[in-house]
């Protein structure tokens, strides 16, 4: 019934829009129409007011002239105004003027004036009985300076009046003037009233007179053009005048509509500024009319779109319920059938019934026929709220109304369709699965529709995802154990290697290399003998020795196995572990063995309660004695009478607490000879520290005391160096898993929809801090390797050493800020005041130095303070110190702060973290830079920690004199031609900007190719700004390229990149000096003066 309603609405709504369009179109066409009549209306009658008011302007102008000319060509009136006969010239004008104000209804005036511009004659004035004299710079006071003709418009007796001035003369003999003048109101009153419009005079303010101007100062100063009405100025105040332009068209004044236009006058009009008319005409009720139309079509148009409306409605549904009834009965009659055909195929029934999987049955019209029972198990819809409904309304999957609808593709001529989907439950879980479709035919072969199988695959994703978890941590935990760990194929191929066996042996491109493609015959021979035992089924244990990427020999107890792999096939495991360190310590301990058995000094060894159990050869040698005769024997038995009885048990007493015992007694020989010797006697530990006999040295000289001694400390160094390494990987363990715990554990709580935002942000700064902290484990211990390995790389370089504090100053504020439970007062000590104090030396280094001794006494200190900084100890040294207020170095431990992994606390219930090789990459680097280290402390009352480094002054003096040089001066280089070769645009513009004071002409090449071909087509190019990584080609290819077309010019690298042998490959290539980004203004300035002076 729904699509039944959707589809009526559907085509009832394609019908009607049909309709209103073509509606729209009438009522669109209808009003355009109303619109051109009404717009023709009024054009038409502008165009007649427009044509009367040219006609009467130009009739009037030309009537009057010719008036004019009467008086100026009669002898006699010219005879009686030159003479002052004044009552003859009133009689001979007068009836002319009286002719004339008959004639015309219009206000005017005949006026006489005499060179000194005195009124001789007023025609509507009795004569004599008026005299006045005319305005200064008026028409008339113009005419008869200059003798030439005016006219124009000029403001007279408190009218505008329009005015001709011609001058007079009598036998070539000036006598005056004669001034004709027309008032603008009657000819305006009258235009108005015979065409029913409002009349304005328009005028340009730059020509007009300043009378003019002064009458009409209402309108706008800044323009030009100026509207002079005479009845209705408000009105045309409203016309809106662009780029000291009138534009035809229409306004609104008191709730009229009005027209305007604009009539241009002839040219022989054109006087005294004035440049037209404009007139308004009321169009208000041919608007009325417009409105009208327009709403009569709008109802015509309502009132069909209603009528076929409602019509269409009914039509519709008597069609649509029909052709709904007629589906209706056809879908009945298709699912009454396939229900027939799937209870007839009982085989079909079982399985449709017993399967554990989803199905359903979707005849062609994508109605649900029927369902399983595992259907309404999985979708959480029962069997009646499923079947009779559409597929697509009903537990539907992502590919519903497109073309990878598997109904539509079945239909299309598949047979098969599978696809990998995700379906949403009723109780909105979501389910992973695969859908598998197959058509549903009936017995004649015809397609009734499909069957639709869907298998929930969730614990398969879950094994999946699980097993890609687990596969990132065993890959995790196999590239960052401190162990190798290899895997070969039958013939020695290696299939896969950890990062630690990559970076000491074997190199990122070792995988499915052989091992005559990795090492010498004499080494690969060697391994492919062994693998080939371990292959056979042996399990090998064995010692190797190995070199390493750079020859190296290292030395590994390795242990090789077979397993079978995934495909079935025989492999060989390994493990390989590092005993270079073990092996030299077994060589050394081989040594002082060999030392003690061949040593002219005696060596005796008894248990603890004194009885021999060792002697060496030196013992008989000295003594007579042999090994038999005293092995099991007490010692006491070489003691001689002048020593007490008790003397070795004393002896003994006091080593069994653990220390050694030194001095000097008399003993006896075996023939009976006394004699002296030096003796030392220590305890010997096990493994648990726990004494388990005495060893006895005795010697007559000082060397053999220092033999002991070395013995005692290469075993106990042994031992040290067995259980250190055990302490460091459990302590390894411990500080990687704690912050990656932190960092799993907070990031699925980040996955909550249900945590607050501020706990959010909290949980994203705590991953932040765990990572850094992993990453700072990552790094010491990548930095202890380089210094076992001794490749610790030392770059040195201009160091701004109070930026430096003041940036580990900023840095640890921060962090002591945002850790409450410190109570810490931060201060630092710059020994140099001045802002860019510089050295050479390895910045980045020293800030490692730095941070490492900073972070310690930070860690170490819960209240207090802690202070750093630096003195200038002398000429040649600077000295770095950091002291803190926190718990000190226990005495027992001082010596063994330098120790690589010694803690500060090494028991399991330690309060600090830490691996405890901080302070060992501090003093290597320190040694590496040619400084010393040393540290004083007092436990419980903080920590002195001091280091010296040569002091190498960058060359302040002479960067003094370059500054000021650019300061007063600035280097000129107006005819050096530079060509910049640099891709990035904003390093061009800096270096732009950086020698635009210089006046040096920049030139710029995008990549290395350009830089080439610039400089082959410009010899004038003096030097070269090369970057060093440019695409198409680098700095280097375009260094070697330019050096053989030009040797002489000058290069100059920089590059933001910095490596080893980078410098050795730019000085090769051709470069006349090298600069690491980021490059100051200074060093760049001094490095390019320092080429030009070369030359």
């Amino acid at each position: 019934m729904d699509f039944e309603k959707k589809l009526k609405a559907k085509t009832l709504f394609a019908v009607i829009s049909v309709l209103f369009i073509l509606c729209a179109l009438y009522f669109y066409l209808g009003v355009k129409n109303q619109k051109n009549y009404r717009d023709w209306q009024i054009q038409k009658e502008n165009e007649v007011v427009s044509v009367e008011i040219k006609n009467l302007l130009y009739n009037t102008n030309t009537a009057y002239q010719q008036k004019i000319q009467y008086f100026i060509n009669n002898p006699e009136i010219k005879r009686d105004f030159s003479n002052n006969n004044i009552q003859e010239l009133y009689q001979k004008v007068f009836p002319f003027y009286s002719v004339l104000k008959t004639e015309n209804p219009y206000y005017f005036i005949i006026n006489f004036y005499k060179p000194d511009n005195n009124l001789a004659l007023k025609l509507d004035v009795v004569p004599g009985s008026y005299s006045k004299t005319a305005i200064p710079e008026s028409f008339v006071s113009k005419v008869n300076s200059s003798y030439k003709k005016l006219s124009g418009f000029e403001k007279s007796e408190g009218n505008l009046f329009y005015k001709i001035v011609e001058p007079l003369f009598l036998n070539g003999k000036y006598i005056g003037c004669i001034e004709f003048g027309l008032r603008e109101n009657e000819v305006v009153e009258s235009i108005s009233n015979k065409y029913n419009v409002q009349i304005a005079s328009i005028f340009n303010k730059q020509q007009t007179s300043t009378a003019i101007i002064e009458d009409i100062s209402e309108q706008n100063s800044n323009c030009e053009i100026i509207i002079h009405s005479l009845y209705n100025s408000l009105l045309f105040s409203q016309i809106e005048i662009t780029n000291n332009k009138i534009i035809p068209g229409k306004l609104i004044y008191n709730d009229k509509q009005y027209s305007y236009d604009v009539i241009e006058i002839q040219n022989n009009f054109k006087t005294d500024g004035f440049t037209g008319v404009i007139f308004t005409k009321d169009i208000t009720e041919l608007e009325n009319q417009f409105q009208v139309t327009l709403y009569k079509s709008l109802l015509v148009v309502i009132l069909i779109l209603t009528s076929v409306f409602l019509i269409l409605h009914y039509s519709f549904n008597i069609i649509i319920n029909k052709v709904f009834h007629l589906q209706d009965s056809l879908d009945k009659r298709l699912a009454e059938k396939s229900k027939e055909i799937i209870k007839t195929n009982a085989e079909l029934n079982q399985i449709f019934n017993t399967t554990g999987n989803s199905m359903r049955l979707i005849d062609t019209n994508y109605n649900i026929i029927r369902v399983n029972r595992a259907f309404t198990s999985m979708s959480g819809i029962s069997k009646e709220n499923a079947e009779g409904k559409k597929c697509f309304d009903v537990f539907p999957g992502p590919y519903c109304h497109t073309a990878e609808c598997p109904l539509t593709r079945i239909k299309n001529g598949e047979e098969r369709v599978e696809q990998d989907i995700k379906k949403k439950n009723a109780n909105n879980v979501i389910i992973p699965g695969i859908t598998t479709s197959v058509a549903f035919k009936g017995n004649n072969g015809e397609m009734l529709g499909i069957i639709e199988d869907f298998k929930d695959i969730s614990k398969r994703v879950e094994i999946e995802e699980a097993l890609k978890r687990t596969e990132q941590q065993f890959s995790y935990f196999m590239d960052n154990i401190p162990v190798g760990v290899f895997i070969k194929d039958e013939d020695s191929r290696i299939v896969y290697s950890n990062k630690y066996l990559n970076n000491l042996v074997i190199g990122e491109s070792g995988i499915g290399k052989l091992p005559q493609e990795l090492f010498t015959d004499k080494y690969a021979s060697r391994i492919i003998k062994e693998d080939h035992k371990a292959i056979s089924g042996e399990i090998l244990v064995l010692e190797e020795d190995l070199p390493n990427r750079t020859g190296a020999i290292y030395s590994f107890l390795t242990h090789k196995f077979r397993f079978r792999g995934a495909d079935n096939n025989w492999h060989i495991g390994g493990v390989s572990l590092d005993i270079t360190n073990k092996k030299k310590t077994e060589l050394q301990l081989k040594l002082l063995s060999n030392a003690i058995q061949h040593s002219p000094t005696c060596v005796i060894i008894t248990n603890l309660k004194g009885v021999i159990e060792f002697v060496n050869p030196s013992f008989t040698q000295i003594t007579g004695y042999s090994a038999n005769d005293v092995i099991e024997k007490e010692i006491s038995i070489l003691r001689s009478e002048e020593l007490s009885r008790s003397i070795y048990q004393d002896i003994m007493d006091i080593v069994i607490t653990g220390v050694d015992w030194q001095g000097e007694f008399q003993n006896i020989k075996k023939n009976g000879d006394k004699y002296w010797e030096l003796a030392s006697i220590s305890p010997v530990k096990n493994d648990k520290g726990e004494i388990t006999h005495f060893v006895f040295i005795s010697e007559d000289i000082t060397t053999r005391k220092i033999n002991e001694k070395e013995l005692i400390k290469a075993k106990e160094k042994a031992e040290e160096a067995d259980r250190l390494k055990s302490a460091f990987l459990a302590n390894l363990s411990h500080e990687i898993r704690t912050p990656m715990n932190a960092i799993i554990g907070f990031s699925n709580l980040l996955l909550d929809e249900e945590v607050p935002y501020d706990e959010r942000v909290k949980l994203n700064n705590l991953i932040n801090d765990n990572s850094f902290n992993l990453l700072k484990i990552i790094d010491d211990i990548i930095d202890i390797s380089k210094i076992q390995s001794g490749k610790i790389d030392i770059q040195k370089t201009e160091c701004h050493v109070n930026k430096l504090i003041s940036d580990l100053q900023q840095e640890f504020t921060n962090r002591v800020s945002a850790n409450t439970k410190k109570e810490i007062r931060l201060s630092i000590n710059k020994g140099i005041r001045r802002k860019n104090f510089t050295i050479v030396t390895d910045t980045k280094r020293l800030y490692q130095v730095l941070y490492n001794l900073i972070e310690n006494a930070v860690k170490f200190t819960t209240k207090g303070f802690v202070e750093f900084g630096y003195t200038l100890k002398d000429n040649n040294t600077i000295q770095f110190y950091v002291i803190d207020s926190g718990i000190g170095i226990a005495n027992d431990k001082f010596d063994q702060i330098y120790d690589m992994f010694r803690q500060a606390d090494e028991s399991f219930t330690r309060e600090y973290g830490g691996i405890g090789i901080g302070l060992t990459i501090a003093k290597k680097i320190v040694e590496q830079l040619g400084g010393e280290i040393w540290a004083q402390s007092t436990p419980n009352q903080g920590t002195n920690i001091y280091f010296t480094l040569p002091l190498e002054p960058f060359d302040q003096k002479f960067e003094k004199n370059l500054q000021e040089d650019i300061q007063e001066h600035g280097f000129n280089w107006h005819n050096k031609v530079v060509l910049v070769a640099e891709d990035i645009e904003t390093n061009f513009t800096f270096i732009e900007e950086a020698l635009l004071p210089t006046k040096a002409k920049i030139l710029w090449a995008r990549d290395g190719k350009q830089a080439v071909d610039m400089c082959t087509s410009n010899d004038q190019i003096d030097l070269v700004l090369m970057d060093i990584r440019m695409p198409i080609m680098d700095g280097i290819e375009a260094t070697r390229q330019i050096k053989k077309i030009n040797k002489n010019l000058k290069i100059i690298g920089q590059t933001a990149y910095v490596h080893n042998n980078e410098e050795v490959i730019c000085k090769e290539a051709g470069f006349d000096t090298y600069m690491s980004k980021p490059i100051t203004i200074e060093n760049l300035l001094f490095a390019i003066n320092h080429v030009f002076s070369s030359n």
